[in-house]
């Protein structure tokens, strides 16, 4: 009895379960060719490991692909970074001018009702909850050519201790003579 044999284009290498052995490639198939002559230096069967220049061309492209990639975004890290302190920076700082003023401007309305004096002195700190900010008059009489001047110039000087940040504000006001004039109707 003859047997005859199997072309090897006509044997199908299987697996256990039936499916086709991964990484096996049958020889004759056109499909699994190299599309161009100028890939066949890329092309190689998945089972083959590469060697020689062709793997470390291969893993040094990987590798230098990282390394741009990290280096990009630890780029972008710090572009955000920095403009996030430098928002967190210039909103702290108007919150500072806002207070400043506030309290500045209730000085010197304080010192037009009378509550406050207009004798300069050292600075003084506010009560409470504003501990880290101090306040201090200083009066100028107002240059004019009258012998007597009417006005005097009143600066409210505002600092906060930390961070440090320093408000003036000024405003002419009448001299105060001591004396309390009273409107009478006749």
């Amino acid at each position: 009895m003859k047997t005859r044999k199997e072309s090897p284009s006509a044997k199908q290498s299987t697996a256990p379960t039936g499916l086709p052995k991964a990484g096996r490639i049958l020889l004759n198939e056109p499909a699994l060719a190299c599309p161009s002559p100028a890939h066949r230096g890329l092309c190689a069967l998945p089972s083959a490991p590469l060697r020689g220049s062709a793997s470390r061309s291969i893993y040094g492209s990987v590798l230098l692909e990282v390394v741009i990639a990290l280096a990009l975004f630890v780029a972008a890290a710090t572009i955000i970074g920095v403009g996030m302190n430098a928002s967190v920076r210039s909103v702290e700082r108007q919150r500072l001018n806002a207070h400043g003023t506030d309290l500045a401007a209730t000085v010197l309305a304080e010192l037009q009702l009378g509550l406050r004096t207009y004798d300069p002195a050292d600075p003084e700190p506010f009560d409470a909850p504003f501990t880290n900010w101090t306040w201090q008059v200083i009066v100028t009489p107002e240059e004019t050519l009258d012998p007597e001047p009417v006005f005097q110039q009143v600066e409210v000087v505002v600092r906060h201790d930390n961070p440090p940040h320093t408000l003036r504000l000024f405003e002419l006001l009448p001299i105060d003579t001591g004396e309390e004039e009273a409107f009478r109707e006749p």
